[in-house]
């Protein structure tokens, strides 16, 4: 009987892995984000997503159908993220990432989840919504479009 059961574990154990439920497992507020560690302090990375953003204004969400703003911050003091909106007219979405110290002298940059249109409520979570072809494509934009311009801003102020 017990030499059933141990051969029966991994079977189940396998069953259970292979199945969609399997997201739901995700521990953390942001399980399936997809992280960059850049190797400044956060403070320089925030400053360099501001000039980003002063030199690709396309790039900073417009004021949203209902009047609101999508305003770069931390929502309150004890917020552990600096939440960062970019937005993509040739695809009509908006990206949502956040920003988190990982140390002195680094910084973890996220890609959370992508919006389709300018009204809210259409979000889909990045690694979780989307297929893995999406999620690539999603990916390579953002570091194309985003990051690798971000890290040319960090590399020159810190030659």
């Amino acid at each position: 009987m017990r030499a059933r059961t141990i051969a029966l574990f991994p079977i189940t154990l396998g069953a259970l892995f292979s199945c969609d439920q399997v997201n739901m497992i995700a521990a953390g507020s942001f399980a399936y984000a997809e992280t960059y560690e850049l190797d400044y302090p956060e403070t320089e990375v925030i400053e360099a997503i501001t000039q980003f953003k002063r030199q690709y204004p396309e790039k900073i969400v417009p004021i949203l159908p209902d009047g609101s703003v999508l305003k770069d911050q931390r929502r309150n003091e004890s917020d552990h993220w600096f939440h960062v909106y970019f937005y993509d007219a040739t695809k009509n979405q908006i990206l949502n990432t956040w920003t988190r110290p990982a140390g002195r002298r680094k910084t973890t940059f996220a890609l959370i989840s992508v919006n389709k249109g300018l009204e809210i409520g259409n979000w889909k979570i990045l690694n979780s919504d989307f297929n893995s072809e999406e999620n690539r494509r999603l990916k390579n934009d953002f570091e194309r479009q985003i990051l690798k311009p971000i890290q040319g801003i960090l590399a020159k102020k810190n030659k």
